[in-house]
């Protein structure tokens, strides 16, 4: 299989597009709605979440004359992100993240990002970098916050040390080993008292697996179209369109089924991610 940040490092691609969480599976039973033309390939990415991404692939390529238009927070303009400072790592940041974050979707749309790439490369004469956010959770459909438990009346009072820790590990074993009934059931109780989980998490125990592989497919249509627009808008580039990481959708995974993306893991729904090299349009399909 491909390695990513080979490809990245060798392939002369001028367009790199990022859809972030994106399987190799799901893009590969949906992309071809999109778009007619092009070569897709399988590759491994050295990552499972986009910090490490950021340090196996973004500090080992030499993209200081690219431009990165980015929703996602880890790749900015303003400040490190932990021991990641994108700054050092490109020409210039256009921080999409942090001047079109929609508050009611707690997130970037994908239509944002497309118009204001499109903008931004009518005169960019240079390599580029498009970071999408989708289909990372949050659900386009649903919204950020799913919130679908009330909140507790009382504040929870602070656990004593050996009960908290006696908790983590509870919560630990249930979140890494417990079959998908059991887990949902274990979020259930944690947001009905009130704790703060991850989107992925939240709809997962409102509404079960279905409808979580639902808006993850979703989200990944809802930023296809947005990138074939895109896509449509930029002439005489080679673009190639990939992602950081995948994401687990209750996928089989160390005896219990598994949600979101933790850094580390070497599961294909982490690591597999499309490489799909579209190819140049003539100028008859152009005018077609």
């Amino acid at each position: 299989m491909l390695n990513q940040l080979d490809l990245i490092r060798e392939e002369d691609w001028d367009v790199l597009i990022i859809l972030d969480a994106c399987r190799y599976d799901y893009f590969s039973k949906h992309y071809i709605t999109y778009f007619d033309r092009g070569l897709l390939k399988l590759a491994i990415s050295p990552a499972s979440n986009t910090y490490e991404w950021c340090k196996k692939v973004l500090e080992r390529c030499d993209l200081y004359d690219v431009l990165y238009i980015s929703a996602n927070p880890y790749i900015n303009s303003k400040a490190k992100v932990l021991d990641f400072d994108a700054r050092k790592r490109f020409s210039e940041i256009i921080d999409c993240w942090l001047y079109y974050w929609d508050e009611k979707l707690n997130t970037v749309p994908p239509e944002t990002v497309t118009k204001k790439a499109k903008e931004i490369l009518k005169n960019w004469k240079d390599r580029a970098i498009i970071h999408y956010i989708q289909p990372h959770f949050p659900s386009l459909r649903l919204g950020g916050s799913l919130d679908p438990f009330p909140k507790p009346k009382k504040k929870d009072i602070p656990d004593a040390s050996l009960t908290l820790k006696v908790k983590r590990i509870i919560n630990d074993i249930v979140m890494w080993y417990a079959p998908h009934p059991i887990l949902q059931m274990w979020l259930k109780l944690r947001l009905r008292r009130g704790r703060k989980l991850g989107p992925e998490y939240e709809l997962f125990a409102k509404f079960g697996k279905k409808r979580l592989i639902e808006e993850y497919e979703y989200n990944l249509k809802r930023v296809l179209a947005s990138v074939k627009e895109l896509c449509a808008s930029i002439k005489n580039k080679k673009i190639v369109i990939t992602a950081d990481h995948g994401e687990l959708l209750c996928d089989n995974f160390m005896f219990g089924w598994k949600l979101s993306h933790p850094a580390n893991y070497r599961h294909k729904a982490l690591i597999q991610v499309p490489w799909f090299v579209m190819e140049k349009a003539t100028s008859s399909q152009q005018k077609s």
